[in-house]
């Protein structure tokens, strides 16, 4: 069964733009939970300083 090019060329965009999608929620999902890490850590340090001050 012979393919034209121009199908050949709809398939491989297909394949790049499902490639690049992925690639792109991955990377934000990498981001999120880096943000969540470090506003988490923070947040701990924040709470500690309002200890701090109110038991002095």
């Amino acid at each position: 069964m012979e393919m034209k090019a121009s199908d050949k060329t709809k398939r491989k965009m297909s394949n790049l733009y499902d490639y690049l999608k992925k690639k792109f929620v991955a990377d934000q999902l990498r981001k999120m939970l880096r943000w969540r890490r470090e506003s988490l850590s923070t947040q701990r340090y924040l709470d500690k300083q309002r200890l701090f001050r109110h038991s002095a």
